[in-house]
């Protein structure tokens, strides 16, 4: 019997995938979100990961994936997506993912790709900094992760510590509290400094924590994410369906979906008109265009006109370079000026690139 986590935000998919694998034998844990996803895996440690690539939270199933082999580095994870790119692969791939599944899919593709993904090695993305801990509510270790054992026998009770006593020298306990609202500095028997987060006791009957020594490197995000730690100082987000970012350059599509997704805002991105039609005609709940202003010809112009027929009232913003002139490089009404054109069929919203979150979040709570 093998131990699946299935998450989808949508009942009909998680119905099926739950129903189609019991028949098959398989013991199958289910969760509505990325959130509850990351909570749930973190102490069930399943051996196979199906999630849906677009949750109904910020976070996705890259990320969830990403979090759960921090905890169990040899899970491995099935990816399900309606909305499939040459990007997207890619993405899943640097990420240790080992397979993609389309949406739609029946019974036996279902199958085919449980069977497929369960058969191969796992191939995990980047290497994971820190470790990770199960704490039960006396103080006593109920799960270490390979690199928490391999951090923490560093310390003098070594890999057989069995309670955070035996790990810091200090009232573990009372600054596991302090940990559940930000990073702590503890102290070890041997004197060496850790940094330690950890969950607030009511994300279950067990806390995760992750920790990582003080002077190692301090990429964060993804700790916090597991223990989960809201970004406090995140604006607020206008919309409320998905983005999708036309940018030509990929570097930039990658980078602007790092800074949305940083502030909470599911995002899609394409390189061209092609693709950002294929994706509207797909995702119906993608409310915000982000338009590359200087696409080739006038197909910046065309690609609103056609955004506007299939998602009537869906919000544009035009980005372009900033070569110290107007936005759009030409003259102000020349044919040439593209934000002229798209001033032309109503865009009254337009960014420098590169742009941060905080400055789409500003452009677009602007009153027209």
């Amino acid at each position: 019997m093998t131990k699946i986590l299935a998450v989808d935000d949508d009942a009909h998919y998680r119905d099926a995938l739950k129903r189609i694998l019991e028949e098959d034998g398989h013991e199958i844990v289910t969760a509505t979100s990325g959130r509850e996803a990351i909570d749930v895996g973190s102490r069930l440690r399943p051996e196979l990961l199906l999630t849906d690539w677009m949750l109904a939270d910020w976070i996705h199933g890259i990320h969830v994936s990403r979090a759960l082999q921090a905890v169990q580095p040899e899970l491995r994870t099935v990816l399900i997506t309606g909305f499939p790119s040459g990007e997207l692969e890619s993405a899943a791939t640097r990420a240790g993912i080992s397979r993609l599944l389309e949406k739609p899919f029946n019974a036996a593709q279902l199958r085919s790709a449980v069977r497929e993904t369960l058969g191969k090695i796992t191939s995990v993305g980047r290497r994971c900094e820190f470790g990770v801990l199960e704490v039960d509510a006396g103080g006593s270790i109920v799960y270490t992760s390979p690199r928490a054992a391999e951090l923490v026998s560093r310390a003098t009770a070594g890999a057989g510590a069995k309670t955070l006593h035996d790990l810091f020298a200090s009232d573990a306990e009372t600054e596991l509290e302090a940990a559940a609202e930000d990073w702590v500095t503890l102290r070890a028997p041997d004197g060496s400094m850790w940094r330690v987060h950890s969950q607030s006791r009511d994300r279950g009957p067990t806390r995760i924590a992750v920790l990582r020594p003080a002077d190692g490197p301090a990429d964060e995000s993804l700790a916090e994410m597991l223990v989960g730690v809201d970004e406090a100082s995140a604006p607020p987000w206008p919309l409320e369906g998905r983005t999708l970012v036309v940018e030509p350059d990929l570097f930039l599509r990658r980078v602007f979906a790092s800074m949305l997704q940083k502030i909470h805002v599911p995002c899609h991105t394409a390189g061209s008109r092609e693709e950002a039609l294929h994706t509207l005609r797909r995702d119906p709940d993608i409310d915000l265009l982000v338009v590359d202003q200087a696409l080739p010809g006038s197909e910046s112009e065309l690609l609103v006109r056609e955004a506007r027929d299939l998602v009537p009232g869906i919000e544009v913003v035009a980005h372009g370079e900033d070569n110290g002139e107007e936005l759009g490089g030409g003259d102000e009404g020349s044919p040439a000026d593209p934000r002229s054109a798209l001033e032309a069929i109503g865009v009254r919203r337009f960014l420098r690139k590169p742009w941060t979150g905080r400055e789409l979040v500003a452009v677009l709570s602007e009153e027209d």
